[in-house]
């Protein structure tokens, strides 16, 4: 019998709020970061970016907006951004 499976897993909000609890910067405000997330992707522009990040760090975010943002803080380390580390 040829049994077939499929790794789900990044396919759950959860998989990805625990890849992002691990790459939030700890010495960096909130509001900074959305500065900063803002300045890459339109998405985290003005008063609307910031409540979308703050519920994506609260773990209220949707499925995509926490994959966006992983993603996101993912290409910052990649690029080596100095706020990034922890």
């Amino acid at each position: 019998m040829n049994v077939r499976t499929v790794n789900d897993d990044p396919l759950t909000v959860g998989h990805w709020r625990e890849r992002l609890t691990k790459l939030l910067p700890t010495k960096i405000l909130l509001k900074d970061l959305s500065i900063l997330l803002a300045k890459e992707d339109d998405f985290f522009a003005d008063v609307t970016g910031y409540h979308r990040l703050s519920n994506i760090v609260n773990k209220r975010g949707s499925l995509t907006a926490t994959a966006r943002t992983v993603r996101l803080l993912e290409q910052f380390i990649t690029e080596g951004k100095p706020f990034m580390k922890r």
